[in-house]
């Protein structure tokens, strides 16, 4: 039993963990980077590439999720149309602003 507890909470949890750990050695290696600007010059390509593993895992477990909620809404499982209606809202009210924020930086630049 407790094998199945343990491999349940690697699946719940794995990808925040690997997500906690790439952003741990990115800010790690920016700490460092900002020392100095050829430090900076050096290392500019690994947290780069550092940024986007953690950026794509992100996006990974955004998709992974927002289709188990729409397998849960197709087989109408309790709970998933609030949950559904949550989601809505909270992409609305997180995503206006980052909009504006696009279009104020696209102004500028």
């Amino acid at each position: 039993m407790k094998k199945s507890k343990v491999s349940s909470f690697a699946n719940q949890y794995g990808w925040l963990v690997i997500i906690s750990l790439t952003l741990l050695i990115s800010l790690t290696i920016m700490s460092q980077v900002l020392q100095s600007a050829n430090q900076f010059a050096q290392l500019y390509t690994s947290v780069l590439l550092i940024s986007l593993v953690g950026i794509f895992i992100l996006l990974m477990m955004l998709f992974r999720a927002l289709k188990k909620l729409r397998s849960d809404y197709k087989s109408k499982q309790p709970g998933s149309r609030i949950t559904t209606r949550l989601t809505s809202f909270l992409s609305l009210v997180l995503g206006v602003p980052f909009i504006n924020n696009l279009s104020i930086f696209s102004i500028i630049h």
